[in-house]
């Protein structure tokens, strides 16, 4: 799932400097570095109408990515029942179809005869494992969870960071690693991994296929 920074950095760089960019929208070059590495997530509304302006986008476009809502339309829904209830109904729905969405997305994952994964990108905690995966590595679905990628693989942790950000940006898919199982004996595997989005979480789904 893009960010914002990896949206402004990915317009940026088809024109600008961070310090051209950081110039035409009069703001510090230390702060347009900040937003492109997400330290800092609150743009003004005033920033977004300015960069929107700038690559030609619609301002809605620019709002989303920074998950803002413009303060007029926060005001319009506010003042109008109609909208309101619109917007209740709307948000009703989409509540339903996520939780239809996850339920689907349970069962293919339990129900998988290949090793998965669900993994937290940013901590790289074990979330989620089907019963496939627990044979595999031959953990209890608690001593599993209770683990990190970083337990599972014998490659550095800044190696497996760099690979699971490449998943996250889009980059790359699939890798060879070798990981130990619950007896310390260690598999050669393929991983497939891909960002997937869970009631509005960002997680990491890997299959393991042994070499």
């Amino acid at each position: 799932m893009e960010t914002f920074g990896d949206f402004l950095k990915r317009m940026r760089t088809k024109e600008y400097t961070q310090r051209e960019l950081a110039k035409i929208l009069n703001v510090g070059h230390p702060y347009i570095s900040k937003l492109e590495a997400n330290i800092e997530q609150n743009p003004s509304e005033r920033l977004l109408l300015d960069i929107a302006e700038l690559f030609k986008l619609k301002p809605a476009t620019v709002f989303l990515k920074a998950k803002r809502i413009p303060e007029k339309w926060i005001k319009e829904i506010v003042s109008s029942p109609k909208m309101f209830n619109a917007l209740e109904m709307i948000l009703e729905a989409n509540a339903k179809d996520k939780q239809e969405e996850y339920i689907s997305f349970q069962r293919y994952f339990e129900n998988s005869s290949k090793s998965m994964l669900l993994i937290d990108p940013k901590s790289a905690e074990i979330m989620d494992a089907n019963e496939s995966a627990l044979s595999f590595y031959g953990y209890s679905k608690h001593h599993l969870l209770n683990k990190t990628v970083f337990d599972l693989n014998i490659q550095s942790e800044a190696e497996i960071r760099e690979n699971m950000n490449s998943v996250c940006n889009n980059e790359k898919h699939t890798f060879e690693f070798i990981h130990k199982l619950s007896t310390g004996q260690t598999k050669d595997i393929f991983v497939m991994s891909e960002l997937v989005s869970l009631c509005d979480q960002p997680k990491l789904l890997s299959i393991i296929v042994e070499k």
